[in-house]
């Protein structure tokens, strides 16, 4: 019998691991329901509470397949110099993204700006939603990249190499969102932004920049009304396919963000060679 490839047998593990833990948190939920516990109802409970739960099953993860030790080197996220600023400039990327596609679909006329939609909320309201986006996305960021860059894409681009491991990882990413998107264009953003996670974490051999990407993604998703009932701005939609829209305006802006990123590193290689 044909032995397991070390690094396919780590995916593999690794990807029961987020079946299960998903799994024990499901059970949790239920049972809280039934004593009526509605505080894991709340979407920043939730979704916290099942990221840390996946984030303790990989822990276990990388135990078991570096020598029984955890270490932030296995998952290429040994602090530097530079970590905080890839960190930030993550985060401005995801900014500069998310206010492009906002640009792009008021210039289509898709949305109307009405003004600032916190002024519609009590004060004490805005600060605990804004305290648990930012608490909430700052866990999903860590655990997932952890999980799909840190462990699943490293693994599998040792496996096969990059562009296999890219592909694969992706997808592995989408299949395990499907529990939040279920249209096509949306599970093919996710797809795509997924391939940007991915291509970053291979281009800086850290974790620190996606990480920053991820969470910044998230968080906005969380205050602009897509994963929350709270609104960053008060929008008047024109368009009854706005999600549509949302979602193809997005995936043109990851795929020009790519290809900027590809050209950069093209040219870069060029002169390093040259010189």
């Amino acid at each position: 019998m044909k032995k397991v490839n070390g690094n396919l047998k780590i995916v593999a593990v690794s990807f029961v691991n987020i079946i299960l833990a998903a799994f024990v948190w499901y059970v949790i939920t239920i049972i809280s329901r039934k004593f009526g516990l509605k505080l894991l109802e709340n979407n920043f409970i939730n979704y916290s509470g099942l990221e840390i739960s996946i984030l303790i099953g990989q822990y276990f993860v990388i135990k078991k397949y570096n020598n029984g030790r955890v270490s932030f080197e296995f998952i290429d996220m040994l602090f530097k110099k530079n970590s905080f600023k890839q960190l930030f400039i993550g985060i401005g990327i995801g900014t500069l993204m998310y206010f492009t596609r906002v640009l792009i679909l008021s210039v289509m006329k898709i949305v109307k700006f009405k003004g600032i939609g916190f002024m519609f909320y009590p004060t004490n309201e805005i600060i605990v939603a804004s305290i648990g986006a930012f608490v909430t996305c700052a866990i999903v960021g860590f655990a997932e990249e952890i999980l799909y860059r840190g462990i699943i894409l490293k693994h599998l681009m040792q496996f096969k190499g990059k562009v296999f491991a890219l592909i694969i990882s992706s997808l592995i990413f989408t299949i395990l969102h499907t529990q939040y998107y279920q249209q096509f264009h949306a599970l093919f953003s996710v797809f795509i932004m997924g391939i940007l996670f991915g291509y970053l974490y291979i281009i800086t051999e850290s974790l620190y920049l996606s990480i920053g990407l991820h969470f910044a993604v998230d968080f906005y998703s969380f205050i602009t009304g897509e994963s929350n009932n709270l609104l960053l701005f008060d929008i008047k939609i024109n368009n009854l396919t706005f999600s549509l829209y949302f979602d193809y305006v997005a995936i043109i802006v990851i795929i020009i963000l790519i290809l900027i990123l590809a050209l950069y590193r093209f040219k870069n290689k060029k002169l390093s060679v040259n010189t």
